[in-house]
């Protein structure tokens, strides 16, 4: 086996049909291996023969998602295999691109995409959406509404100068029926998922 023209390590044996250089292989680069036939039988008569094929690696940069998926040994010409579809909190995964930067024309088909060089597969992640429900509990609110939030950016959600309710102040914004626990004034860039509030009030004291 040879990377880039380099012997990697000493010649092998293969019993049989084939033989696996996949332990043998472990960075990016081009390589290409030399098969002679040897020995008895079918060979006898034949003088020792070489033949090279270029093999490419496949690596996937996760581009920030979770785990680690495995470098692909792939025959030049040939198609890679699919991976598992990777995660990342706050995330939606949108494919693979051959390009870091996302380019145009640059999305990876693995049912038709060939590899005809060392390739790096990047993760492609768009920034998830979520929803806000606010239940006023009789109060409008009048300015400052919050319908939903991106992961990342949060939200900040509606102060007493944007609530009315005729004979009531505002108690803030809780996440529980009960109104226990503290109030909420905003939604933090890390947090996911689906949010419901709801607004406390108590009667207005007057002179």
């Amino acid at each position: 086996l040879y990377k880039d023209g380099t012997a990697q390590g000493n010649p092998v044996t293969a019993s049989g049909t084939s033989y696996d250089f996949a332990n043998t292989i472990t960075q990016a680069g081009s390589y290409t291996f030399t098969v002679t036939a040897t020995g008895s039988g079918a060979y006898s008569d034949s003088s020792p023969s070489s033949q090279s094929a270029a093999l490419y690696t496949v690596s996937f940069d996760m581009n920030g998602g979770t785990g680690t998926i495995p470098m692909q040994l792939v025959p030049n010409g040939s198609t890679a295999t699919a991976p598992a579809e990777p995660t990342r909190t706050g995330h939606k995964f949108n494919g693979w691109y051959s390009d870091s930067s996302f380019a145009e024309g640059s999305k990876w088909t693995f049912a038709t995409s060939t590899v005809t060089a060392a390739t790096t597969l990047y993760a492609k992640w768009e920034a998830s959406t979520y929803e806000v429900t606010l239940n006023t509990n009789g109060g409008t609110i009048n300015s400052g509404n919050v319908t939903g939030y991106t992961y990342g950016q949060g939200a900040t959600l509606p102060t007493v100068k944007d609530m009315t309710y005729t004979g009531h102040d505002f108690g803030g914004w809780y996440d529980n029926q009960e109104l226990t626990g503290n109030p909420v004034t905003e939604i933090s860039t890390t947090d996911t998922g689906n949010k419901t509030y709801y607004a406390k009030w108590e009667a207005s004291t007057y002179k």
